[in-house]
């Protein structure tokens, strides 16, 4: 997941949003049948440690393997150019060219709020998506999320490990200002829809005991 994220903007540019928006929920569907549970964010797992779900190790296991996965995700990438060099103008600039700037289209108090409700919107609409078709829809609806981040923010993130991973070290921000934009604003929106589902699910809980009695 990674490592397609740096063709966004060569996919972008020379076919438009809508060929983003159906690529990578072609993908994302596709890895919903092969990931075998891979949670590919590490919201949901600090989220299960939040509540007790998992211990320390576990989310340091989990968190490890995705900072891993996404360390990999550059060199495979810069493998995937090298061999594309001549196929591909945007490949041989890439791999060329690695430095990276980091453009918003919005005011940066408004790329932080985007993050924050983004994470919570996320959080407050996939668990609660029909069961029937579920692996198309939670892949579209994140989808639609990158997508919208891409045309109107200018750089899609929601997912630290992704964002880390592919914009880390780019011009344009420093380290502090990352971490808090692209790690801290999505566990806090993440966090606040999982407190607010708990929240309604327990006063459900309640109005149904009340009915039966």
């Amino acid at each position: 997941m990674c490592t397609c994220v740096y063709e966004n903007s060569v996919m972008v540019k020379y076919y438009g949003p809508l060929a983003f928006f159906f690529t990578v929920t072609s993908l994302l569907t596709v890895g919903s049948f092969v990931n075998r549970g891979a949670f590919v964010s590490p919201l949901a797992p600090i989220e299960a440690f939040y509540y007790g779900i998992i211990g320390p190790a576990r989310l340091l296991t989990l968190l490890s393997a995705e900072a891993i996965g996404g360390f990999t995700a550059f060199r495979f990438a810069r493998s995937l150019w090298w061999h594309s060099l001549q196929y591909s103008q945007a490949h041989f600039e890439n791999f060329t060219n690695p430095a990276c700037t980091i453009n918003y289209k919005i005011a940066f108090p408004l790329v932080i709020a985007f993050e924050i409700v983004g994470s919570f919107l996320l959080r407050l609409i996939l668990p609660n998506l029909p069961l029937r078709g579920k692996s198309y829809t939670v892949s579209a609806t994140v989808a639609a999320f990158l997508s919208f981040a891409l045309v109107y923010v200018g750089v899609p993130g929601l997912n630290p490990v992704v964002a880390s991973s592919r914009l880390f070290g780019c011009e344009g921000i420093d380290t502090q200002w990352f971490i808090a934009l692209y790690w801290i604003c999505p566990v806090i929106g993440w966090l606040a829809a999982a407190a607010l589902q708990k929240s309604m699910t327990k006063k459900a809980t309640k109005k149904l005991k009340k009915k039966s009695n």
